[in-house]
C-alpha cells in the first residue's frame, strides 16, 4: 500500500513489487500517475475516499507491477563509466 509519487513508483519498478496505490487527495501528479498505472494494468489504484482495504488489496493482487532490472544495470554502468571513469 503506497502513495503513487514518482520516486515511489520507480522504487517499486526497481524491486519488481506490486502495490495498491492511493493518491494523496489534492496531489494532481499522484492522481495522474495512479490513473496511468491503472490504465496500463501495472498497478491497481483507488482514491482515499473510496478505499475499502480488504477488497482493494485483493484486487491489487491481480496487477503485476513493473520490473525493469536491465535499466538499473545500464544506469549503474553509465555512472561508473562517465562519472567515476571506471570501466
Amino acid at each position: 500500500v503506497s502513495r503513487p509519487g514518482y520516486s515511489t513508483l520507480m522504487e517499486l519498478a526497481e524491486l519488481g513489487k506490486p502495490a495498491l496505490l492511493i493518491p494523496t487527495p489534492g496531489q494532481t501528479e499522484q492522481t495522474y500517475l495512479a490513473e496511468y498505472m491503472l490504465e496500463n494494468r501495472w498497478f491497481y489504484s483507488v482514491s482515499q475516499a473510496q478505499l475499502e482495504l480488504p477488497r482493494d488489496l485483493e484486487t491489487a493482487r491481480q496487477y503485476p507491477g513493473l520490473f525493469y532490472p536491465e535499466i538499473t544495470r545500464h544506469s549503474v554502468r553509465t555512472i561508473f563509466e562517465n562519472v567515476l571513469n571506471i570501466t
